[in-house]
């Protein structure tokens, strides 16, 4: 009779450790299904096919955004004046309505890329692109650029690596718009001069200066007509 009754209590005593084991196995599946999630979604954001470098990685700190002036200023003439720039940009058919938060990045953006040659739209070039011209400012198609600081950088890239995609992991990717695959499937049966080059925008899109894109002129090379 004491046998059977310790042998009842020691069924018991097992059958709450079952119990007990169970629970902290699906409590430990849990855990593990979040972490793994956490990386997919991390994945998911920063889908890049290289490292990136620390100042596109480190997002900059709102002491660093404090000293940060609102655009560079670079000049008065209307492609670089602050004010003149913010306008061109407000009233540019080429740029879609964007957050607030990339709206400063794409100013000083402007503001640096159209100096010397016309800024590109991010679309043109594929993301993993723009990563390589901005982590090798020092060797920029062989010009010698002005400062640009690491905080000016990040929010350049904040803007140029969200507006723009990703290329397809065979695709070599492109350091000039002529070779981007992107850049050919807008421009559909348009033939270019050899080689096209940056400059040869202006002779379909003459607002090109203005980030203005959509502004063309029709000839018998283009494929309206």
């Amino acid at each position: 009779m004491i046998f059977q009754q310790l042998s009842q209590q020691f069924n018991k005593l097992i059958n709450q450790i079952q119990q007990q084991l169970k629970k902290i196995l699906i409590i430990l599946c849990l855990v593990l299904s979040c972490g793994f999630l956490g990386q997919g979604m991390a994945g998911a954001t920063n889908q890049f096919s290289i490292p990136l470098a620390n100042q596109l990685v480190n997002q900059p700190t709102n002491q660093q955004l404090a000293q940060v002036s609102p655009l560079p200023t670079l000049g008065n003439t209307p492609r670089t004046n602050p004010a003149a720039i913010r306008d061109l940009i407000d009233n540019s058919p080429t740029i879609d309505l964007i957050p607030k938060s990339y709206e400063q990045g794409l100013q000083i953006y402007f503001a640096n890329c159209s100096t010397c040659h016309i800024a590109l739209p991010a679309e043109l070039l594929p993301r993993q692109s723009w990563q390589i011209l901005l982590e090798n400012l020092n060797q920029h198609y062989g010009a010698t650029l002005p400062v640009i600081s690491s905080v000016e950088v990040r929010l350049i890239w904040n803007y140029l690596g969200t507006f723009s995609r990703l290329a397809a992991t065979e695709d070599r990717l492109p350091v000039f718009a002529r070779d981007s695959r992107f850049f050919r499937a807008l421009h559909p049966q348009v033939r270019f001069p050899e080689p096209a080059k940056i400059t040869t925008c202006i002779s379909c899109h003459p607002s090109a200066q203005e980030f203005n894109f959509r502004n063309t002129i029709s000839t018998s090379n283009t494929p309206n007509n």
